[in-house]
């Protein structure tokens, strides 16, 4: 309890620094400031007040190994038959990349203790209609759509049937992996409707299909909505990431790791530390000795504030960071 009590005194002396003229110490909770009213401002729920402060599931910038999407070769209507995956695969990483929680990585890129982060998906439908010319082209899971014989040259109309795509993220490691996290996006989900002239004597290889024609606007549409339903999920806490304390001040009740901004760390996100093993070791971890949350925030360093210790261990140099699921709910910072 000494502790706690010196937490939250250092805590108030800081605040009075800055002017806000708070009164923060445990057993002064229910007294009157210098003008005869009580403080209102939000105070530390580790100083006695609960529920006066707010803390949010961080979602930290994950580094992700993207499996090629899958799909399938049809034919255009001037009868080419092509195959659009190299294409949409290009799309597909922009996409990722365009978003805020995941950093596509090369496949072969090691990561720490033999875990990594897969997100997989593929292009279950994909349907045009040629209205003007009354037929269909793409495929579906049924096979095929359309009449592969059909030979269109020139301009015609063609609009969005159905594009739908199914994405997942995984967990994995040199035994396996396991899914965390699912979606499917579809051109009804965009709101983008496609209604174009294609001058099928032009269009006649995958490329110039997906880049020449509103084609590719629609797919990147539809991925960055299944990236943002994805990066919003409550259980992408159970992904792994860590940061490592690298000063403790044992007289604030603070502690700094090398996480920041740009990992899109925010003030006021709650972590657990963990105590590395024997020679440093942060891959066996299992025992947590402290709670904790972001005060300030740095571009490659944050520093946080105590908020529980966990048995009598203490927190030191070289400690696991890890993201803990909010007690206020499993809202996801964005």
């Amino acid at each position: 309890m000494l502790f706690m009590e010196r937490m939250c005194f250092m805590r108030f002396l800081q605040l009075r620094h800055f002017g806000m003229g708070l009164i923060l110490f445990m057993g002064l909770a229910n007294r009157s400031d210098g003008f005869g009213s009580k403080p209102t401002s939000p105070v530390p729920p580790s100083c006695g007040v609960p529920g006066s402060q707010v803390f949010t599931t961080p979602n930290p910038v994950r580094k992700v190994r993207l499996k090629s999407l899958s799909s399938q070769a049809f034919h255009l209507p001037n009868g080419q038959s092509i195959d659009f995956a190299s294409d949409i695969n290009l799309i597909f990483q922009s996409a990722v990349t365009a978003g805020a929680a995941f950093a596509p990585t090369d496949q072969s890129t090691s990561e720490d203790c033999g875990f990594w982060i897969e997100i997989r998906g593929g292009v279950s439908t994909f349907v045009l209609n040629a209205f003007e010319a009354g037929l269909s082209f793409g495929y579906s899971p049924s096979g095929e759509a359309g009449n592969s014989t059909t030979h269109i040259t020139g301009k015609t109309k063609v609009r969005v049937g159905t594009i739908s795509m199914d994405f997942s993220i995984w967990e994995c490691t040199s035994k396996g992996c396991a899914s965390v996290a699912a979606t499917t996006a579809s051109s009804f989900s965009t709101g983008f409707d496609l209604t174009a002239d294609i001058d099928f004597s032009e269009v006649n290889t995958s490329s110039s299909f997906v880049y020449q024609t509103p084609v590719g606007q629609v797919l990147r549409n539809i991925m960055t909505d299944a990236m943002k339903e994805i990066s919003s999920s409550p259980r992408l806490s159970e992904l792994s990431w860590s940061a490592h304390v690298k000063e403790v001040s044992a007289s604030q009740g603070t502690l700094v790791i090398d996480a920041g901004s740009r990992a899109h760390l925010l003030p006021n996100q709650s972590f657990t530390v963990y105590a590395s093993q024997e020679q440093g070791d942060t891959c066996s971890l299992y025992q947590a000795v402290a709670n904790a949350h972001t005060l300030d925030v740095e571009p490659v360093s944050s520093t946080l504030q105590i908020d529980r210790m966990i048995g009598s261990r203490g927190v030191k140099v070289g400690d696991a960071v890890m993201v803990r699921p909010s007690e206020n709910g499993s809202r996801i910072a964005k």
